[in-house]
């Protein structure tokens, strides 16, 4: 049986097609040497659509994809309480990336639009309780069902951006640029295995933990800076906020972030 291809093969084998395919689609002729954009930058080798690779770090974890989170409930069977703890960790990746496009519009604003791979990973521990307790010994003498669920999945982001930049027409200033648009995130590959242990017995399952929203748009804005040199090669480091406008997963304490923040960087040409 073929295996899928993984979510980074993929990105960069999309990247490589247009990366190929943009000469030919969107040949120029370059301007005259003398031919300035109106923000200081050359425009000799400055090509209207640029193709390149995009990396992005989480420096928060409670606003990258998933952070941690504990909470707490008690539900009612049969007059007979259940005191229920659950406790979220995080091991997604602190970093993600994938391809950029850059449409020029104009001297100082273009388009942009991405599609990002990102790896979620995260760890759900469960504990409940139930049962009498007796107030006479120091341990809690109630019924203990522990368990431990363990969920992967993949994230797809595709950011639209639109930047213009330009403060002052020379100088650093003139590199500067702010940004804004919409984004969109779907989920696939949720995995998820789930360990029960109740008096010594330890059982196994691999029902998928439910997404809350697979498919979830967000707003986002950035600011940043684009230097270009005589070749074309674009250096564009930038940071970016992201509102979303719900959670990918929102089940107890797995709570997907619905602020996240960025640092990035993109190498096109």
């Amino acid at each position: 049986m073929i295996r899928p291809i993984s979510g980074w093969c993929a990105a960069t084998f999309f990247c490589a097609l247009i990366w190929w395919t943009a000469p030919a689609l969107h040949a120029q002729t370059p301007p005259p040497a003398s031919q300035a954009d109106g923000t200081g930058e050359s425009t000799v080798h400055l090509r209207r659509v640029a193709v390149g690779l995009h990396a992005r770090f989480f420096p928060m974890r409670s606003m990258s994809i998933m952070g941690s989170n504990e909470t707490m409930s008690t539900s009612y069977v049969s007059n007979q309480a259940y005191d229920f703890d659950y406790n979220t960790g995080s091991t997604s990746p602190f970093y993600s990336g994938g391809a950029t496009v850059e449409y020029t519009l104009g001297p100082r604003t273009s388009f942009v639009v991405e599609g990002l791979f990102s790896q979620l990973r995260f760890t759900q521990n469960i504990d409940a309780y139930w049962g009498v307790d007796n107030p006479e010994t120091a341990t809690d003498d109630r019924t203990h069902q522990s368990g431990v669920q363990s969920t992967n999945a993949r994230l797809w982001d595709l950011p639209l951006m639109v930047r213009h930049k330009g403060v002052r027409s020379s100088g650093l200033l003139s590199h500067l640029f702010v940004a804004g648009g919409a984004t969109d995130r779907f989920i696939s590959n949720i995995r998820t295995t789930t360990d029960t242990t109740l008096n010594g017995t330890t059982t196994t399952t691999r029902t998928p933990l439910g997404a809350s929203k697979k498919n979830l748009l967000g707003v986002v804005v950035g600011v940043g800076f684009q230097f270009i040199d005589d070749f074309g090669i674009r250096i564009t480091p930038e940071v970016r906020y992201t509102r979303w406008a719900g959670r990918t997963f929102d089940s107890n304490s797995a709570m997907s972030p619905a602020n996240q923040l960025e640092v990035g960087i993109s190498i096109s040409h």
